[in-house]
């Protein structure tokens, strides 16, 4: 059935491209130039590392006015940007991205109708723009498209519809075979180019967004977020740190700091936290709250936390942009990409990494085909973990957050053993 509407999709789309080369065109001659840009993965962490770069796009226009920008999203991250007074002053799009429902041709056509209503003069994703977005776009009044290219052959379908992309400029990153270019890099680069021609260079200067938290309240002032859990229909879906793994760590916290613990996440991450705090629900300094805060209380939470632990998920990287410190479980599948960060200047609290050694297999997600990746497919099968991931130890950690905890005086009892 997916198949099918794959196909009605695609001749809705060539339906939409004649349609707009022989119906009624839309004036190119509008009062402030439009801009329209897409940010279809519906993650927290993709939209989080966008944010700066929105940020400066922001700041930039209002010094050169007559412009007015639209943010294509997802209904998820359209709330995300609304809980974090993110919008910057962007109309909102709210899309139907959700990979569940999005091959469906009422809400194809649904998308199509809400961007499908004047000319736009710019249009700008991030991201490499899939044989999804490109059927919506074929069918706009547009001047420019420009995102990122993708480093592997594109799909036959992508290839087909290109032609159909007049003035479609897609920028190339060069990778290292061991490590990828940054996606704040990316992002920055790619809004950088589209709209720096429409003015002068000077005028576009990179600052840092900081999302401003309320206060958390009934919680002390001294307590750490953990999350064990990672969001469902990931698609590397078995980054998750082993829950025996967090228990002894959250116990060297307990034991060797005066900071207590909060279990905190969505819905998703409620089975393994509940594992967690089963292990841990006799100390009196662990409180569970997954899944029991709205989005606002949850920002709220990580914002005030002293530090936060994870695995590599969404909340990592948002509470970089809360400039709140960060230590990660991170692997090697798609090292450079989202972790570790660039960082700007020595005040940016970016995530810390907790790595085991880069193995062979580095980048496997981007075509590395090692041998020593069939290791890691024999330990999926097995126990449902990545290699890269399974291979830290809790010694790896408390190595790295150690020296953080003693220069912020969290340390109570001064040793790195558990």
């Amino acid at each position: 059935m997916v198949k099918i509407d794959k196909c009605l999709i695609v001749l809705l789309g060539i339906k939409n491209y004649l349609t707009k080369h022989i119906g009624k065109s839309y004036d190119k001659k509008h009062k402030n130039k439009k801009i329209l840009i897409l940010i279809e993965p519906p993650g927290i962490g993709d939209v989080v590392l966008l944010l700066d770069s929105l940020y400066n796009l922001s700041r930039y226009l209002n010094e050169s006015n007559g412009y007015d920008v639209y943010l294509a999203v997802d209904e998820s991250t359209s709330r995300f940007l609304m809980s974090c007074n993110a919008t910057f002053g962007f109309h909102i799009i709210k899309m139907n991205f959700n990979s569940a429902h999005k091959y469906d041709c009422a809400v194809y056509k649904n998308n199509f109708s809400k961007l499908n209503f004047q000319f736009w003069d710019l249009i700008i994703s991030a991201d490499h723009l899939g044989n999804y977005l490109k059927l919506l776009l074929m069918g706009l009044s547009y001047g420019r498209i420009i995102s990122s290219e993708i480093r592997y052959e594109l799909p036959f379908l992508d290839r087909l519809l290109e032609p159909l992309l007049p003035n479609f400029r897609k920028l190339s990153f060069q990778d290292d075979s061991r490590k990828l270019v940054n996606r704040t890099v990316i992002a920055e680069a790619i809004i950088r180019e589209a709209v720096i021609s429409e003015a002068s260079e000077s005028k576009w200067v990179f600052n840092r967004y900081k999302i401003i938290p309320s206060k958390s309240s009934n919680l002390s002032n001294m307590y750490c977020c953990v999350s064990a859990g990672i969001a469902k229909g990931h698609t590397y879906d078995y980054r998750a740190w082993e829950i025996d793994k967090y228990y002894e760590l959250l116990n060297y916290v307990i034991s060797h700091t005066k900071v207590d613990i909060v279990l905190t996440g969505s819905e998703d991450d409620k089975e393994n936290n509940g594992k967690l705090f089963d292990m841990l629900k006799n100390n009196e300094r662990v409180i569970n709250l997954t899944g029991e805060t709205s989005f606002k209380e949850w920002i709220a939470l990580l914002g005030n936390a002293k530090f936060v632990i994870g695995n590599d998920s969404g909340y990592i990287h948002l509470s970089y942009a809360l400039g709140v410190q960060a230590f990660v479980i991170a692997g090697y599948w798609n090292y450079g990409r989202f972790l570790p960060y660039v960082k700007h200047d020595e005040e940016d609290a970016v995530p810390i990494d907790i790595r085991a050694a880069k193995p062979e297999c580095v980048l496997c997600a981007y075509g590395n085909s090692n041998p020593k990746k069939h290791e890691c497919d024999l330990l999926v099968k097995e126990k449902g973990i990545y290699k890269c991931i399974d291979d830290i130890t809790v010694k790896n950690a408390i190595k790295v957050i150690y020296p953080w905890l003693k220069k912020k005086n969290l340390i109570v009892s001064d040793s790195e053993n558990v």
